[in-house]
């Protein structure tokens, strides 16, 4: 069980947990999760790491938006809460986006990246998932938060996003239905890195770890290989067993893979 803390910073409460020793490792969720997805890493990396995770803005119990913003200043802004120069970031899914628009950003704050079934800002997203993704978002609109996650899990659209495994499907699933505020702000809210990260990966120095679900959809993985021929110090590695997520369906060897390879650095 994860124990979490409300902090406000720069005016904003995040609700967060900071845990472990030493160099510091962030963890940033995907969408439709909060902090609550990473509890296995954040039980095993606390023990070689300090680490940090957090529901992003709009997520979770973390503060909605009411004015422009971006995830890239709201990660540095904690950062410079925790006194953090540097750290290793892990993003999955549209964590990876902010973690790599972070790096862009601030290249110097960063020591490596993993990104598991990351998106990339400025990527064409595929015609069916804008569809699926607006038809989810209308239905938690109208007509609540646990209409929307029974219709989510029954479309077979999402198959590649929602964990097979029983134990982990409940918890993907209570999570998703935790994340009430995401449909109570406006996300053009959210400013976007601009020249945007997809024409600038090649910029991109740091160690990267891309972890590629094999199981995942076919947009997302080509989007992994992409990500492995432009960034020049990057390794791609596959998880089998396992859809989008990874760091919920498969902790064991997503966290071993991650360490290893830490390691070698």
């Amino acid at each position: 069980m994860i124990i979490s803390e409300m902090c406000d910073i720069n005016g904003i409460n995040y609700r967060l947990n900071v845990a472990g020793a030493g160099e510091t490792m962030v963890l940033l969720h995907g969408g439709h999760t909060n902090l609550d997805i990473w509890e296995d890493q954040i039980a095993y990396f606390v023990q070689h790491y300090r680490v940090i995770a957090y529901d992003q803005r709009g997520y979770g119990h973390t503060d909605t938006p009411s004015k422009p913003f971006s995830y890239e200043e709201d990660l540095r802004n904690i950062l410079n809460h925790f006194d953090v120069d540097k750290a290793i970031f892990v993003g999955a899914s549209f964590g990876g986006s902010v973690a790599i628009d972070f790096t862009l950003k601030y290249p110097d704050q960063v020591k490596a990246l993993v990104l598991a079934g990351p998106a990339v800002s400025g990527k064409k997203i595929p015609f069916r998932m804008n569809v699926e993704s607006m038809k989810n978002y209308i239905t938690a609109k109208k007509k609540g938060i646990h209409t929307a996650a029974a219709k989510f899990e029954q479309n077979r659209y999402w198959s590649y996003f929602i964990p097979k495994q029983s134990d982990k499907r409940q918890k993907f699933m209570d999570i998703y239905k935790a994340n009430k505020a995401f449909y109570t702000w406006n996300m053009n809210l959210a400013k976007k890195l601009q020249p945007p990260a997809s024409s600038r990966l090649s910029e991109i120095q740091v160690p990267t770890l891309i972890i590629e679900p094999v199981d995942d959809l076919p947009f997302n993985k080509t989007t992994c290989k992409m990500l492995e021929k432009s960034i020049k110090n990057s390794i791609l590695i596959q998880l089998h067993d396992t859809g989008h997520l990874p760091n919920l369906e498969q902790p064991a060897k997503f966290n071993e893979a991650v360490y290893s390879w830490l390691q070698r650095l």
